[in-house]
C-alpha cells in the first residue's frame, strides 16, 4: 500500500506563490524557483503539495545553487503547515546544489514556504486591527494602483516611522508588524506618555504588489524599493516617493525599517549615520546605541555582536532607507534584521525563528522606543 502512495498536484497558483514544477514522479518533485517578475532575484517559495495521506515528500529545489542567496540554505529548514495556521520546519538539506525537503503528509495537503507568509488577507486584518485605535491614511498607490497605508498612533512632536515588507519575501517583517501594532494599541488605551512625546507612522506593507506576484525583492516594476530611498523612480517606485514625499511634509526624526536577512542567524541593527554635520552624526549614532542597550535587555535574541560586515556596501546601499532618511532628514536611522531559520541566541529546534518570535520582538521594539523616548539609559 506504501508503495502507492503518491504526490497528485503541487499548485503555487495563488498570490504569493512561488514554484514551478519539473517534474513529479510517485513521491518525489522537482520543483524551481521562479524568479522575481522583472528582476533578477529568487529565494521566495510558497506551494502547496497534495497527495495521499502518509505519502512521504521528497522536494526537491534543483535551481537552489542559482538563487540570490545560497550559502543561506546550507543550515536552513523550510516551514510547512497543514492548517495554514500552525507552522513547524521540516527535515531539510542542501547537497551538491539541490535543496530538498522532507515531509510526511498526514493529511491530504500541506503548505511549503519559505518562510511563514503573511498575505494581503491578514494585512487587511491588521490595519483594521490598527485603525481602531490610531489614525488610517493612505500615502500612495502602487504601479498596480494597490494602496500603501499608514496608521497612526500618538500625537507627540518627535516623529517616529516603522516601515515593513519593502522586500516582500520577508513576511517576518508583517509578523513583526503583528506585535507592535497590537503593542501600540494595547499602550493608546493606557494613554502611555509615548503619545504624548511622539507621533508614530506605522506603514506595515511598502510591497503589496510585490507580496502577491512572489518575490522575493521586487515591486510589480522589477525595482528593489530598498535601493531607491537616495532618488526614487516616481513611476517605477512610487511607494517610496510617497513615502518620502509624506516624510517631508510630516517630518521624520526616527526610522526603523523592518526586513529579514537570508544568511545570518541572529537578530540585529544595522545604523550608519550619514549627516554630513559632525553634531548629528554623533546624535544620530548615539540614538541607535541606546536603542539596541534598551532592546537588548527586553529580548533575548537580539544581539549586537554580529551584523552587517563593517566594509558593507552592498549594491546600490545609497538608496537603503535608513542611510537615505539619516542623510536627508537627520533621522536616526535603523534597519532591524531578523533570520530565516534559527536564531543562534534563542533557539527554537521545532519553529526555529516563528512568527511568534517575530511578533514578541515587534512588542518589545515598542517597549524600547517608549523607554528611548523617555531617556531610560
Amino acid at each position: 500500500m506504501k508503495d502507492r502512495l503518491r504526490i497528485h498536484a503541487i499548485d503555487a497558483d495563488f498570490d504569493g506563490g512561488n514554484i514551478v514544477v519539473e517534474d513529479v514522479a510517485g513521491t518525489r518533485a522537482r520543483l524551481k524557483i521562479r524568479r522575481d517578475s522583472r528582476a533578477p532575484w529568487a529565494q521566495w517559495f510558497h506551494f502547496v503539495v497534495r497527495g495521499d495521506p502518509g505519502a512521504l515528500c521528497e522536494l526537491q529545489i534543483v535551481n537552489a545553487a542559482e538563487c540570490t542567496y545560497p550559502d543561506g540554505w546550507a543550515s536552513y529548514r523550510a516551514c510547512v503547515s497543514e492548517d495554514g495556521r500552525h507552522w513547524v520546519r521540516a527535515e531539510t538539506r542542501y547537497v551538491a546544489g539541490v535543496l530538498s525537503i522532507h515531509h510526511q503528509l498526514t493529511g491530504a495537503a500541506v503548505e511549503v514556504a519559505y518562510f511563514a507568509p503573511y498575505g494581503l488577507d491578514a494585512h487587511a486584518r491588521l490595519l483594521d486591527h490598527g485603525a481602531a485605535r490610531g489614525g488610517r491614511h493612505q500615502l500612495a498607490l502602487t504601479p498596480t494602483g494597490r494602496a500603501i497605508e499608514r496608521l497612526v498612533f500618538g500625537q507627540g512632536d518627535f516623529r517616529m516611522w516603522l516601515l515593513g515588507r519593502q522586500h516582500p519575501g520577508e513576511p517576518m517583517a508583517s509578523w513583526w508588524m503583528e506585535g507592535a501594532v497590537a503593542r501600540l494599541s494595547e499602550m493608546t488605551t493606557q494613554r502611555a506618555d509615548l503619545f504624548e512625546r511622539a507621533s508614530i507612522s506605522v506603514v506595515p506593507l511598502v510591497n503589496p504588489d510585490g507580496v502577491v506576484l512572489g518575490n522575493l525583492r521586487a515591486n510589480a516594476a522589477g525595482r528593489d524599493l530598498n535601493r531607491e530611498w537616495n532618488d526614487p523612480h516616481r513611476l517605477e517606485a512610487p511607494e517610496v516617493a510617497g513615502l518620502l514625499d509624506e516624510m517631508g511634509r510630516w517630518g521624520a526624526d526616527l526610522v526603523l525599517d523592518v526586513h529579514g536577512d537570508e544568511c545570518v542567524p541572529h537578530v540585529f541593527i544595522d545604523s550608519r549615520p550619514a549627516s554630513p554635520y559632525p553634531e548629528t552624526a554623533q546624535r544620530q549614532a548615539d540614538g541607535a546605541k541606546r536603542f539596541e542597550r534598551l532592546l537588548q535587555a527586553r529580548n533575548s535574541a537580539f544581539q549586537t555582536a554580529v551584523g552587517y560586515p563593517e566594509d558593507y556596501a552592498g549594491d546600490g546601499a545609497v538608496g537603503m532607507c535608513a542611510r537615505a532618511v539619516s542623510a536627508r532628514f537627520g533621522a536616526v536611522g535603523m534597519t532591524l534584521e531578523m533570520p530565516f531559520s534559527r536564531s543562534l541566541e534563542a533557539p527554537d529546534f521545532v519553529a526555529d525563528w516563528s512568527p511568534q518570535a517575530c511578533i514578541q520582538l515587534g512588542r518589545d521594539c515598542i517597549d524600547s522606543l517608549a523607554a528611548w523616548m523617555n531617556h531610560d539609559p
